[in-house]
């Protein structure tokens, strides 16, 4: 008999003991049980797992994989490569998914599925008392990529992405060697250059924004990740400038140089290397305020942590 399903709702787990039981409560209030649950359990010191084991349910089949604490994206990577689902969303344990989540992701699932230049569908995310998260441009459905989304068409906030696994499994999260984190938005902006996304103006998925999310400690992550940071940051530099005259663009690429050096001056790399990850002239602009906010991250980091959370606030 084969295990495959329509959808693996991909639930990486870290410490989510106090919130993964309403992520399950979520799923059992579905009207379309077409999926599995895949959690892959990061090396959580609560008992996360012991509440995870504990589920029980004859309406999907839930899997567990244990493994040691590697950060996010090797987890959200193995959890793919063992996903028996077509498709692939992910679903955080401290967030929760509407009842007719599942329902709509098939319904446009099976509009284009057969489509090879559609990786997906992306639907909107809100809080739980309805507000939307972010802004999103269009009123109808609509077919752009992950980057024109972004950088052109202007959206902002998160988005519930559901992907094909084929697809995920080529366009994988950056691992790099000594640090636990990089930025999704490289993966998303690799797979726009050969794929498009069917956008629905809908929300479907509900975010919690915790104190101890990423988003709410975006300054100690980013430092502490420095040279997925400047992946990220020099790869939507480089994307920008092939995107010119993008209306403008010099912004999006003065806000992503800035933060290129800002966080690539935590890592262990000499100062011209660093240069020589970005044009030059973008390196020559740049640098000087990424220096900047450097210095400011070590001399209060409490200023630049305010900020981030207004940032955070203004996105919600």
């Amino acid at each position: 008999m084969s295990n495959k399903v329509l959808i693996t709702v991909l639930s990486p787990t870290y410490n989510k003991s106090k919130t993964i039981g309403r992520t399950f409560n979520s799923l059992l209030s579905q009207t379309c049980y077409d999926f599995e649950w895949l959690i892959v359990n990061d090396g959580s010191t609560d008992n996360s797992i012991e509440i995870a084991n504990s589920f029980q349910t004859n309406l999907f089949p839930i899997r567990i994989i244990n493994k040691k604490n590697e950060g996010l994206n090797r987890t959200f990577n193995r959890g793919v490569k063992e996903a028996n689902g077509c498709y692939i969303l992910r679903l955080d344990p401290d967030d929760c998914l509407t009842n007719d989540a599942i329902e709509l992701v098939s319904k446009y699932i099976n509009k284009t599925r057969n489509d090879e230049y559609i990786c997906g569908v992306a639907f909107l995310t809100k809080f739980d008392t309805g507000e939307i998260i972010g802004t999103h441009p269009f009123d109808d459905v609509f077919r752009t990529n992950f980057f024109d989304y972004r950088y052109v068409y202007r959206a902002k906030g998160d988005r519930c992405e559901i992907v094909k696994k084929s697809i995920l499994e080529r366009y994988q999260m950056p691992e790099i060697e000594g640090e636990k984190f990089c930025r999704e938005s490289y993966m998303w902006n690799c797979m726009a250059q050969e794929y498009d996304a069917i956008y629905v103006p809908k929300a479907i998925y509900i975010r919690e924004y915790s104190a101890s999310s990423i988003s709410s400690n975006s300054v100690r992550v980013y430092s502490n990740n420095p040279v997925g940071m400047m992946l990220c940051n020099s790869n939507n530099v480089n994307l920008l400038i092939k995107k010119k005259p993008l209306r403008n663009y010099f912004m999006f690429i003065l806000r992503s140089g800035i933060n290129y050096f800002r966080f690539g001056l935590y890592s262990k790399r000499k100062l011209m290397e660093i240069f020589k990850g970005l044009p030059l002239l973008v390196s020559v602009i740049c640098f000087l305020p990424g220096f900047f906010f450097y210095m400011i991250d070590h001399l209060s980091p409490s200023i630049t942590n305010r900020i981030v959370r207004l940032n955070v606030k203004r996105r919600k």
